[in-house]
């Protein structure tokens, strides 16, 4: 017979079918949002990198009257620069120039542009400094934006700015609409497909939702929890199904719609060549006398990535162009993109001869420019297959199932059931405190150094994480009183509600660019997540006097790791698509649903517990393992928290701080930051259990704790002598191995270092997630001085640096302790010696 904790026979497969039923439809949702925004994205991305090119000649003509003297707030003659500039872009709703205050100063005729906002001059210049071109969509103005940086070294070395401090900007604004419309066609393509993907799932959930129906009537305890694990795993294999035969259509239609963003940014370019080479020829000039013609289309070509050739060719002399172009053979989404060739016929010469101006399309240069795409969507995959395991492990599992007694608490006896809402709260709080981690510190410079004329970009950037650390601190501090005198659940809400606050408030320090607003916010955030997981821990204490509480830690670290994975995998795509505001939004409205969670979701602890039951006993070393004289103790605890603690958490902030900063100078968007941290989690989710247990059978703890933290000392040392996007993310890899198994083996290293009295360990336990944290705060600070600089040159030399520093920290260790260290005895050899 079923005890009354499990699910009913009815109730049970239908709560089940139901969750399993909303599932599909977010994530298939969710992977339709994201997909529009990536094709938004790079299809606006491709048309405004061919603006780019044809702007870039009307600022080389710009910078070369610069040079000789001209003033660019007095420029006489750029109207007419800019006008040549429209003729060549006859899609630009407006064109002009603004200068380094943001005010216009010369704009082409009827097509005006407004000054620059404070925030948006603030965002251009940081963002020009990494970039030869930036561009954002205004879509309250239906219009994008584009800014290429006027230079002039000149006048900058006499304002006392740097050489490649931009003298004015110009700015083409362009209608939306273009690309608005693509999109669209683009959902009603996709659209359909998904609806019935979602469809057929939903059906074949049903049928094994009846199947487990039938099943459930009278099946035994064991019986219910087999079918329950197959059910959950058929459910979550229909949904991956779902999300990859959705994947694989999305790409396919995106394929297509990116050759022809190609095609269209070729055109745009060669109307720029053909109406300059035409002027030349009407001037009286043959096509046999042209000079420098090369050279021209080579700096067009360089631009333009995707551009195979460009050349000028007698009629009929080229290659045919590819009728059957858009026709991919094989499996669509992983054949190669043929070339296209487009030709454009030119003026005839006095002489009578003409010209056809070809351009050759490179489709695997077009398909290497798609692989951002296809990771993105491998990435979702593997996100939401975490996502919708820990939402269906708490909404449709049994887990979630506590037998009450009259007066609403949790009968004894059941207590192991808390390991699963311990496990979903940590999840939902983590989701939310990682959903933008993966450009905080990019965010941080866009605001500009005004608040802190004394710092460097690098130390700026480094405020917020520090902030975020140190509130962390505090908070931790606080709250270990505050659940002794308010419980553990009051702790909880307020964390929660802190959490989603410091959120809200980072939007609006977004919005109305204020850095010291989100430094604040962002130290809210922290202390709300740091008083969370505290609350987390006293539960849990709570309930290991009274029950079996061997999955009450492990499930609070798996619903950490889940929610760091989805959350800084979601957040930074969200943020390449739809920006920083609507991540910091989703981010508020996540802790509001764990707070409901906590009050209403999680029941009351079962009876009343003992004042002293977070007291456990002491672990007992093992046989292999070593103890520590009580006269030493008080020398190598703090050794272990200077030498080991503080170092390796400096040296773990590699990911959070230095490598967005790292990948936005390669470039690249913060979706690559997001799918490092995915690396780095399964890392410690699928290597970590296995790694505990092999070093745990094959080393004693102190040797475990070295070999973890010499791990992360190699791979900084890697990094700083070969710094590039692969050593950065092998660098990622080996500390998230080395995390895996580290993180533990520091935990029991410091229990050993510790008194046999529990009291006294918890106080060392304490001392040593402390320092840690301490660590993490100082960590960016550090990174920010020796290796963040801004653009790449010192950086990865100073990460080098970092390394040899903890290399270092652990030799002292391990020399100054060594000696220290006496072989374990058992009880037994003790009670020997003394009689």
């Amino acid at each position: 017979m079923a005890s009354p904790g499990a699910p009913s026979g009815r109730s049970g497969p239908l709560r089940a079918f139901l969750v399993s039923v909303v599932l599909v439809g977010v994530t298939l949702a969710f992977s339709l949002s994201i997909n529009l925004g990536s094709f938004r994205q790079n299809h606006a991305g491709t048309l405004m990198a061919a603006f780019a090119v044809v702007g870039g000649k009307t600022v080389e003509n710009v910078q070369d009257a610069l040079g000789y003297g001209k003033p660019l707030d007095d420029f006489y003659g750029l109207e007419a620069i800019l006008d040549q500039l429209a003729a060549n872009l006859p899609w630009a709703r407006g064109i002009g120039v603004a200068v380094t205050d943001g005010r216009i100063v010369a704009t082409a005729r009827g097509r005006p542009v407004e000054p620059m906002a404070e925030a948006t001059l603030r965002g251009a210049r940081a963002e020009l400094e990494r970039r030869p071109h930036w561009f954002r969509h205004d879509a309250d103005r239906g219009a994008y934006f584009l800014y290429l940086p006027i230079r002039n070294p000149g006048e900058a070395e006499r304002d006392g700015r740097t050489a490649d401090a931009p003298a004015g900007f110009l700015i083409i604004q362009s209608d939306s609409a273009r690309v608005d419309d693509r999109v669209e066609e683009f959902r009603d393509s996709t659209l359909p497909q998904l609806l019935w993907t979602g469809l057929g799932t939903v059906g074949f959930l049903g049928l094994t939702g009846l199947a487990m129906a039938f099943g459930l009537r009278r099946a035994s305890e064991g019986r219910r929890v087999r079918l329950e694990r197959l059910r959950r795993l058929l459910a979550l294999g229909a949904m991956l199904a779902a999300q990859t035969a959705a994947a694989a259509e999305c790409y396919t239609l995106i394929s297509t719609a990116h050759l022809e963003a190609a095609e269209q940014a070729t055109q745009i370019v060669a109307r720029m060549i053909r109406n300059d080479v035409e002027l030349v020829v009407r001037r009286g000039l043959d096509y046999g006398a042209l000079a420098g013609v090369d050279g021209y289309f080579e700096r067009i070509r360089a631009s333009m990535p995707t551009l195979q050739s460009i050349e000028l060719a007698v009629p009929g002399a080229s290659p045919p162009a590819h009728d059957g172009r858009h026709m991919v053979t094989g499996v669509p989404f992983l054949s190669d993109m043929p070339d296209v060739t487009l030709r454009w016929p030119l003026a005839q010469d006095r002489g009578g001869e003409s010209r056809e101006l070809v351009a050759v399309v490179d489709g695997d240069r077009v398909a290497a420019q798609l692989t951002e795409f296809g990771l993105d969507m491998a990435t979702i995959l593997v996100t939401s297959l975490l996502f919708m395991f820990e939402m269906d492990r708490a909404l449709g599992g049994r887990t979630r199932m506590v037998h009450r007694s009259g007066d609403g608490r949790a009968a004894a006896g059941e207590t192991g059931d808390f390991a699963g809402f311990i496990r979903f709260s940590a999840f939902l709080m983590y989701l939310g405190a990682f959903l933008p981690v993966s450009f905080v510190p990019l965010l941080m410079t866009s605001f500009g150094r005004e608040p802190f004329p004394f710092l460097s970009p690098s130390q700026i950037a480094a405020a917020p994480l520090t902030a975020e650390m140190l509130c962390g601190v505090a908070a931790a501090l606080a709250a270990g009183r505050l659940t002794g005198r308010l419980g553990w659940r009051a702790v909880s809400l307020t964390g929660f509600a802190a959490a989603g606050a410091g959120m809200a408030l980072a939007a609006v320090a977004v919005m109305t660019a204020d850095p010291i607003l989100f430094i604040l916010a962002r130290g809210l955030s922290g202390a709300g997540s740091m008083a969370g997981l505290i609350a987390a821990n006293a539960l849990i204490g709570r309930l290991r006097g009274v029950s079996d509480g061997s999955a009450l830690q492990p499930g609070l670290f798996a619903g950490m790791y889940a929610g760091v994975n989805c959350g800084a995998v979601s957040g930074a795509l969200l943020s390449t698509t739809y920006g920083a505001v609507t991540v910091f939004a989703a981010g508020a409205l996540i802790p509001l649903a764990g707070l409901f969670y906590t009050a209403f979701g999680i029941p009351r602890l079962p009876g009343t517990v003992p004042p002293d039951a977070h007291c456990a006993p002491a672990a007992v070393p093992s046989p292999g393992s070593a103890t520590v004289h009580p006269r030493r103790r008080r020398i190598k605890v703090p050794l272990f928290l200077a030498l080991i603690s503080l170092p390796t958490a400096v040296a773990a902030m590699f990911l959070p701080f230095y490598l967005p900063l790292f990948i936005a100078d390669l470039g690249l968007s913060s979706a690559t930051v997001g799918r490092a941290y995915l690396l780095h989690g399964l890392c410690v989710v699928l290597a970590g259990p296995l790694l505990t247990r092999m070093a745990a059978r094959r080393l004693p703890i102190p040797g475990v704790t070295l070999l973890s933290a010499a791990m992360i000392a190699g791979a900084l040392a890697l990094f700083g002598l070969q710094a590039s996007l692969w050593t950065a993310f092998a660098t990622v890899f080996a500390i998230g191995l080395a995390e895996s198994f580290g993180l533990s083996a520091q935990m029991r290293h410091v229990e050993l270092l510790a008194a046999r009295e529990a009291r006294r360990r918890d106080s060392v336990l304490a001392l040593h997630v402390n320092t840690r944290k301490l660590g993490q705060a100082a960590g960016p600070l550090l990174f920010g001085t020796l290796a963040a600089a801004v653009p790449l040159g010192a950086g990865p030399e100073g990460v080098g640096v970092i390394g040899g520093l903890l290399a270092g920290s652990l030799l002292l260790f391990a020399l100054l302790t060594w000696r220290r260290t006496v072989p374990h005895r058992t009880a037994r050899q003790r009670t020997k010696g003394r009689q």
